[in-house]
């Protein structure tokens, strides 16, 4: 078999480096004498268990950059042990090999490929010179790829076409649909599907639907300071109905979302919302005597206007009129003295507006307040429309001061000791006062006043 015999062959065996047989050889031994192995390795042949072992230990213990016709003897040897410290624990442990290859890259500007990613271990499973079946490992390292990379419908990887997107980048997803990057990739992030930080990768990928989804609503887009042209009233007036969430930002509006591309509602939202009114009243076409716009009633019954708009939705007034030629918000037409009688036996408490300026924080801080069970939180007063179709909140004056009473903010704490915000957070900082809910989660940090120091500052 060998060229070297006798003496010269055990000179050869004398001098050789000794080592013990690597679990990945001990495995073949065990197998070769019938011995059942791990699972996963035990569904391909002796081949395959130790091809695909081999090629995936090289990755991890090589990189992506190391060639096969570079490896030594002690270079597969290593290969093999760190192959099989996976390959033995089946595909879940495969995957997660696969998700610390891509980590590696995390970061890193540009787009890496499945070449760049996984090196020789995809080009020994995509190379067209092969033409043995790899086995079961093909499919995992493609349905991975599918899983994790954005991969474009109709794209073929190892062998099978992907049907369907299944994850966008941001890249990809403003070529689809013809938006500037920046302004996708600060609606991505603030609604969720993408990192907030302030430099983002091209290539972190998500749900190619939930990411369309968002896109619609930015081509759909109409920004809060044109929104009193969509709803036929005044700016103020615009505001709130996104203050009681009757209409709904594209995202929550965080502090930590890059851009003002989330200062904007849905097109579509609106439509819903100016349709709701519409359906609550009777169509007209000269104004009823003593009927009013809601505007006008706001002022007589001395009562915001997305107050009575609330009395409307829950079905809590009887004399609602619409002029029949008008589609918008001054269309709508209401009875002051219902509005008034109605209002003091419905509107309990104080809207989400007057709570939140109590307690000096942000109303989206407020909202992700509310109804919170654990930590600080704000208990709510539900109020249901007779026709069950509309709900809305209202706040008690117990609840603000139970609130107020156990948990303050920064500006609470400023205006209290009449000093700037910048002196208090210093403060709180030098004093290692941690927040009951971080800046982080909500916008804005708040504390328990049990842990407050003394601010004896001038």
């Amino acid at each position: 078999m060998v060229p070297e015999r006798g003496a010269e062959l055990d000179r050869l065996i004398d001098d050789a480096e000794q080592r013990s047989a690597s679990p990945l050889q001990a495995y073949v031994l065990d197998r070769l004498d019938g011995a059942s192995g791990p699972e996963w390795l035990g569904g391909q042949t002796l081949e395959q268990a130790v091809r695909s072992t081999e090629m995936l230990g090289m990755r991890i213990q090589f990189g992506a950059s190391k060639k096969p016709s570079e490896m030594t003897p002690d270079n597969w040897g290593a290969a093999g042990r760190a192959g099989y410290e996976v390959t033995s624990r089946g595909e879940p442990a495969i995957r997660d090999a696969l998700h610390q290859m891509q980590a590696e890259f995390r970061g890193v500007s540009g787009k890496p490929g499945c070449r760049e990613i996984f090196g020789p271990f995809y080009e020994a499973l995509s190379s067209t010179k092969n033409r043995k079946d790899a086995g079961d490992i093909t499919r995992i390292l493609r349905e991975h790829i599918f899983d994790t990379m954005d991969v474009a419908a109709g794209q073929a990887v190892l062998g099978c076409v992907l049907d369907e997107r299944r994850l966008h980048s941001v890249q990809s997803l403003a070529s689809e649909t013809g938006l500037d990057p920046r302004t996708l990739r600060n609606v991505l992030a603030a609604r969720g599907l993408i990192p907030v930080e302030q430099r983002i990768t091209g290539h972190h990928v998500f749900d190619a639907e939930k990411g369309r989804e968002v896109a619609g609503s930015v081509l759909r887009l109409t920004h809060v300071s044109a929104l009193r042209k969509a709803l036929g009233c005044t700016r103020p007036l615009a505001d709130q109905p996104l203050d009681e969430r009757l209409l709904h930002a594209i995202s929550d509006g965080s502090s930590t979302a890059a851009g003002r591309t989330w200062k904007g509602v849905d097109n579509r939202e609106i439509e819903r919302f100016l349709e709701a009114l519409r359906d609550a009243a009777r169509p007209v076409d000269i104004v009823p005597t003593g009927m009013v716009p809601i505007a006008k009633a706001a002022e007589k019954a001395k009562l915001l206007s997305v107050e009575i708009v609330h009395l409307i939705l829950g079905g809590f007034l009887d004399n609602v009129a619409r002029l029949r030629d008008g589609n918008d918000y001054s269309a709508i037409l209401v009875d002051p003295a219902e509005v008034r009688a109605q209002s003091h036996s419905v509107l309990a408490g104080m809207c989400a507006s007057a709570a939140f300026g109590r307690l000096k924080i942000p109303k989206t801080a407020g909202w992700a307040l509310v109804g919170r069970r654990e930590g600080p939180g704000l208990d709510p007063l539900v109020i249901t429309g007779r026709t069950r179709q509309h709900q809305f909140y209202r706040f008690s004056e117990e609840a603000v001061a139970t609130f107020m009473s156990q948990f303050t903010t920064e500006a609470r704490l400023a205006t209290k000791y009449d000093l700037e915000r910048r002196v208090v957070v210093s403060h709180l900082k030098n004093a290692r006062v941690r927040p009951a809910l971080d800046a982080s989660q909500i916008g804005v940090s708040i504390y328990r006043a049990v842990d407050m120091p003394e601010l004896e500052l001038t």
